[in-house]
């Protein structure tokens, strides 16, 4: 069964009309150059020769020199900013740390007159997109680089728990009991996970009950567990109105971590949650026959984190979402960062000799027939140069007709890019899932887990791009960020396997204390300046 790429992971939501206007092509009436320098792409066998590649060089009329940088992008990037020569263009994701840095330094070109004078698609998101605009727009109204957005709906909230459906069954069937919607409900049902043979293989004590990759992106089983008692955020913040508040000394906290600690105690948390990458995660977990099924449940973001669809596609629909668990007072929720991830991507270096050019060149994969061929790719087989079919079965989000993707994602090929450059912006949330095939791109598992988790998404509060010009704050930031953050994920491995004893008042008083001998209190107050400038 085709897995499809991860090419569509960054439609921006909106639901716009196209602008008015459209970009007279080609863009140019003599020869131009551009160099473009492209981080990522890792399946893209040669960007010069590449389909997509071809078709913009032919629709604009702009010969491009592409430097492709399919690993160590960030390392080969710095090495390119320290030599001094740059290319025109950078394909690339950027901090606003990152994009004020270079652009005092005169490396980045400010893009403002360009947007207005030049623009067909940027000038209009940003008129109409609030998000968008405070994303990319610095403290001076500077804006420097474009963007990249993602209304993958997985990324709404990506601390997720898949449990394993058929298991669930089984456990209703022979108990008699509803699906569990409690804390204390969802930790008999593992229980029974661990006690029974749940896969049939006559072995009932080969099944895990849960079993993650903490290092990995979403992948410790605490956030999951934590949001029952206090709204969990990977970095340990949260705002309500605009006022930051740490939340790992927090008593609510203290609760989720002796939840998490006598699941592990019973049994139900695999330790090697704890130790293991996502290389030793996926052989377990990837599997062709249910009797060789031993994992109940996995924390991610979306099901292929771990599993290898195309060697066991109905993980994606016998993996199903669980909806976030009660507490003990009633709380039910899922930590929510908002409705599209935006983020600083692709800028256009000073030294460039066709800056109007150059920036066309790259709005042009914002909308329109360069923003659709962008996300979309090409009508037709693989081998025949396309990347999806029509069909007319119903799509994920119910229209008619659907396409059909028609390549395996992770496999080198030459006809689309995967993930470099701005946007791009075709369309709307709506086009992002008009897709079929239940074991196609994923997308009938993400529309899932979305679906599945958005009556309980609660806002952690934090905008997802923050502008600050005091360079001395920044780096105490960055260097307070790296302490704190490792020092909270070090004791919560520690509390939940017991090293340190959670239900010990003088052990978490100490925790506490140690927290505030760090600098809690001025770590709050910096990211208050950070993030709200107050």
């Amino acid at each position: 069964m085709k897995k499809l790429t991860l090419l569509l992971v960054f439609v921006l939501a909106i639901a716009m009309c196209a602008p008015a206007m459209a970009y007279e092509l080609p863009l140019v009436s003599e020869p131009t150059t551009l160099s473009i320098w492209v981080a990522g792409a890792e399946t893209v066998t040669d960007m010069d020769t590449n389909t997509l590649s071809l078709w913009l060089e032919e629709k604009t009329g702009v010969d491009v020199t592409w430097i492709h940088v399919p690993t160590e992008a960030e390392t080969k990037f710095n090495l390119t900013i320290s030599s001094g020569t740059y290319p025109d263009i950078y394909f690339k994701g950027f901090s606003a740390d990152q994009a004020l840095l270079y652009a005092n330094n005169g490396i980045f070109l400010r893009l403002n007159d360009l947007i207005e004078n030049n623009s067909v698609y940027y000038k209009d998101i940003l008129e109409k997109e609030d998000l968008v605009r405070n994303s990319v727009t610095a403290e001076d109204g500077s804006i420097y680089t474009f963007f990249y957005s993602d209304v993958g709906v997985h990324m709404y909230c990506t601390d997720k728990m898949w449990v394993y459906e058929p298991w669930v069954q089984q456990y209703m069937d022979a108990t008699g009991s509803e699906k569990p919607v409690t804390t204390d409900e969802f930790e008999q049902m593992l229980i029974y996970f661990r006690d029974n043979d749940m896969n049939g293989n006559g072995d009932a004590s080969d099944e895990m009950p849960i079993v993650g990759v903490s290092s990995a992106w979403s992948g410790d089983p605490l956030a999951f567990l934590m949001n029952p008692y206090q709204l969990w955020n990977g970095n340990f913040l949260v705002a309500k109105d605009d006022t930051v508040s740490f939340i790992a000394n927090t008593d609510e906290y203290r609760e989720g971590l002796k939840y998490a600690n006598r699941l592990y105690s019973e049994g139900l948390i695999d330790e090697a949650t704890y130790v293991q990458d996502i290389d030793q995660m996926k052989p377990r977990i990837t599997v062709t026959d249910p009797k060789d099924v031993t994992i109940g449940a996995f924390p991610a973001a979306h099901v292929p984190e771990y599993i290898d669809c195309n060697v066991f596609p109905d993980a994606l629909v016998d993996y199903a979402p669980y909806e976030p668990l009660e507490g003990p007072t009633g709380l039910r929720q899922a930590n929510y960062a908002g409705n599209m991830q935006v983020s600083l991507n692709t800028a256009i270096t000073t030294t460039c000799e066709h800056p109007e050019v150059a920036f066309e060149f790259c709005d042009f994969l914002l909308g329109g027939e360069g923003g659709e061929t962008h996300f979309w790719g090409f009508e037709g087989k693989l081998e025949d140069g396309g990347t999806f079919v029509w069909s007319d079965d119903p799509a994920v989000n119910g229209s008619v007709p659907s396409r059909v993707l028609t390549f395996n994602s992770g496999a080198m090929q030459n006809t689309f890019w995967g993930a470099p450059g701005p946007g791009p912006v075709y369309d709307s949330i709506e086009l992002r899932y008009s897709e079929t095939d239940v074991y196609g791109w994923y997308a009938w598992t993400h529309y899932r887990g979305h679906t599945t988790y958005e009556p309980y998404y609660t806002f952690i509060g934090l905008p997802q791009v923050s502008w600050c010009a005091d360079e001395d704050l920044i780096i105490e930031r960055n260097e307070q960020s790296i302490l704190f953050n490792e020092y909270v994920k070090m004791c919560n491995t520690e509390f939940v396997l017991g090293v340190k004893d959670v239900n010990d008042d003088a052990v978490w008083e100490a925790y506490k204390a140690e927290l505030e001998a760090m600098g809690l209190e001025r770590y709050v107050e910096v990211n208050q300046i950070y993030y709200f400038g107050k």
